[in-house]
């Protein structure tokens, strides 16, 4: 693994989040991105707390999504995630995580594609027991290939942390945050997603 380098960001009205530079290499990236794109089916984007029952909604959330499973071709990826999720959670929060979800590949076009602000541990794998605490998203190609499609933050009315992250980069941060990625207006944003789970908070 790379040298992880945290940027830390912590006071009352900006949100907490942590930036990880360089963790992966671009000939990595690259080959995850034309696995995903050659090998996985393309899905529509859902919004709902089953995102894979949930309703395609493109005035809230448009864009194309990939789930990527530990096969043989994901093996050492999934091994570097787990890697990253570790350390960052042990550095940083210290939840209780028992797992994660299966990791998805999302394509936004200069479609004006979007995802509006959401919190993410409403999502995915619930139950009585387990929720999303950490979200972690990646970016597979260079802010220059594309315009728009930051990812932005919100602790309250007027007071949002606008990113555009390096290609490589890995940010971190827990599920209860409000975050949006804004419209892309030019290019194409790729990026992974996913959350890790444990036992709901007390």
């Amino acid at each position: 693994m790379s040298k992880l380098t945290p940027m830390f960001k912590k006071d009352f009205f900006i949100p907490q989040y942590t930036v990880y530079e360089n963790v992966m290499h671009v000939d990595e990236i690259d080959a995850i991105n034309f696995y995903a794109k050659t090998s996985v089916p393309p899905e529509d984007a859902r919004v709902g707390v089953d995102e894979a029952e949930g309703s395609v909604s493109p005035d809230i959330r448009k864009s194309t999504v990939r789930w990527l499973l530990p096969d043989q071709n994901m093996k050492g990826m999934f091994k570097r995630l787990f890697n990253i999720t570790e350390y960052c959670n042990r550095q940083y929060y210290k939840f209780d995580l028992k797992g994660f979800e299966s990791v998805q590949h999302t394509t936004y076009t200069d479609q004006e594609e979007k995802y509006d602000y959401h919190v993410d541990y409403a999502a995915g794998v619930t139950s009585d027991i387990y929720m999303r605490k950490l979200s972690f998203v990646v970016m597979l190609n260079d802010p220059t290939e594309y315009e728009g499609g930051e990812l932005c933050f919100t602790a309250g009315r007027n007071h949002e942390e606008v990113l555009k992250l390096s290609k490589g980069a890995i940010i971190c941060f827990p599920s209860w945050m409000m975050h949006k990625v804004n419209p892309v207006t030019g290019g194409e944003r790729n990026s992974l997603v996913w959350w890790c789970l444990g036992p709901k908070f007390v």
